[in-house]
């Protein structure tokens, strides 16, 4: 195994890590997730002799903030076919009314 320590943490290459999740993803998609990251949150890594390695803590640290709550508000829920026809109605008076 290529297990490297520094900073008290576990380093291993991208593709030892992919082979450690549950669903093993290829290394290509654990490499995306250190190049270009998934909804702006990207998984470091640090290259030695051409190789990248990552940490256990950082890719654990990685997954939770992809499953952190969002902070974003939610997405109304669709509106109901009584909602658009009364929507539908008020828009029509609004342009009746503007002679349009």
């Amino acid at each position: 195994m290529h297990d490297v320590l520094r900073n008290g943490e576990n380093y291993r290459r991208l593709s030892e890590q992919a082979r450690r999740l549950p669903n093993r993803p290829s290394v290509s998609t654990v490499w995306r997730w250190h190049k270009k990251g998934v909804r702006g949150t990207k998984l470091p890594a640090v290259a030695i002799g051409g190789t990248l390695y990552c940490s256990d803590e950082a890719l654990d640290r990685f997954l939770k903030a992809l499953n952190a709550p969002s902070e974003k508000p939610s997405p109304k829920a669709p509106r109901s076919p009584r909602e658009r026809t009364a929507s539908k109605k008020r828009a029509a008076a609004i342009l009746e009314r503007a002679g349009i």
